[in-house]
């Protein structure tokens, strides 16, 4: 997470790269178009349950507004999407972060990413799946 001075209320930043954009074995960036090269990666988790630890969190910080929508929640709906702005534009840094912190820490269960070369297209591939399951099923 950054120190704050970002614009969006939680602080920090997220960077979705493009798979095609990787360096790969000793290419540096910029080599053939390449734009990051992944040297590590400590923890991995499920990213639709990631989704859901956040939504549930910006739901219960504003419960007058989101009680008002339909049941169970369309989340492409006017008041959800409404609701959803009001609360995150309301809530703390700690808060928006909390989440975050949770599901990384024991909330969501960790993914074992495969030991071989090609586990960045399968773990790509995943987080596409997932996402548009998300966006798919409000």
């Amino acid at each position: 997470m950054g120190d704050g001075d970002s614009r969006h209320p939680a602080g920090g930043f997220w960077y979705s790269h493009p798979h095609k954009g990787q360096c790969t074995d000793d290419m540096k960036i910029g080599d053939k178009n390449c734009t990051y090269k992944l040297h590590d990666i400590t923890k991995a988790i499920n990213a639709s349950c990631m989704y859901e630890q956040i939504d549930k969190a910006v739901e219960a910080s504003n419960t007058e507004c989101f009680d008002k929508c339909e049941h169970p929640f369309n989340v492409t709906s006017e008041c959800y999407l409404h609701c959803y702005s009001e609360a995150t534009r309301q809530m703390s840094q700690q808060e928006m972060t909390k989440p975050w912190e949770d599901a990384f820490n024991g909330g969501c269960p960790e993914v074992k990413l495969p030991e071989s070369p090609e586990w960045t297209s399968l773990m790509i591939e995943e987080l596409l799946r997932a996402f548009n399951t998300h966006e798919d099923n409000p």
